[in-house]
């Protein structure tokens, strides 16, 4: 079996050297997270460690010395070529059929790249993220040692920031803030299809600490909530402000994906 896992592992990788289609993707992730869910602790050790090795001679990972927080997302794979893309999806799927007693190899390294990917709007890198704070996040044998509850706040915070920069809507920068002096912003439209993926990546974080009830939950929850009423606030901007602010076209999508977000974390999934 970890023959086979391995095998499939570098197979995939020689495919995605060259251009593979979306379709195509989706089946091998999905092939990939019922091959490794089957396996044994000690198989999946093997079958992790052998993808975390492939991943690192195709990425620039930073050295474990600078890995005790999150890099600037510009530190990590500036390119996100369509390679590199599939190939964090192919890894995600490794992660996500792990045991829960399974470890993950440098996973703060891990971590930070999958944090840089999903900042960019690569959703897998999402499913793997929600695995790690799902299954380790609350392992003793793990988190205090990775500090996984700050790094969580960090990873939060960013893609908070990021779905609220670029963005005319008047959201309150902080995710918790739900007091009447709560900052607002209005900046320049950016990258809507990105905020959008962002948003779905939080619900699938989310999800992953729902299952495991932790409190961090409720952080996501208001911060879609924010941006769930940022469709109403544009709405109601009186006509001189809106030539001001621009197309509230990017506001009603972060608006509808933050429903559609809150429909992820509340359905039934096998991550």
């Amino acid at each position: 079996m970890v023959h086979l896992g391995n095998k499939v592992f570098s197979n995939v990788c020689t495919v995605i050297s060259l251009y593979i289609s979306q379709v195509l993707l989706d089946s091998l992730m999905t092939g990939m997270k019922l091959l490794v869910g089957v396996c044994t602790e000690e198989q999946q050790t093997l079958i992790v460690q052998k993808a975390y090795s492939m991943v690192s001679s195709v990425l620039p990972l930073p050295p474990k010395s600078m890995t005790h927080c999150l890099l600037a997302v510009d530190e990590l794979v500036p390119s996100h070529s369509v390679q590199e893309t599939a190939l964090i999806g192919m890894i995600s799927s490794v992660i996500v059929g792990l045991r829960f007693q399974t470890p993950v190899p440098d996973m703060i390294v891990m971590i930070n790249l999958f944090t840089v990917f999903l900042l960019n709007g690569k959703l897998p890198a999402a499913y793997a993220l929600a695995s790690i704070f799902n299954k380790y996040l609350h392992n003793p044998e793990f988190s205090h040692e990775n500090q996984l509850d700050k790094i969580l706040d960090d990873i939060l915070e960013r893609c908070f920031t990021t779905v609220l920069d670029n963005s005319y809507s008047k959201i309150s920068h902080s995710s918790v803030d739900t007091s009447n002096e709560a900052n607002f912003l209005y900046v320049s439209s950016g990258n809507v299809p990105s905020k959008i993926d962002i948003l779905s990546g939080l619900a699938w974080i989310g999800k992953g600490l729902l299952m495991r009830g932790d409190e961090k939950i409720k952080d996501i929850s208001m911060f879609l909530l924010k941006c769930l009423c940022s469709g109403e606030t544009v709405a109601s901007t009186p006509a001189h402000e809106e030539e001001y602010c621009g197309s509230d076209s990017s506001d009603t999508s972060i608006a509808t994906s933050a429903a559609g977000a809150f429909n992820i974390m509340m359905s039934d999934s096998e991550v």
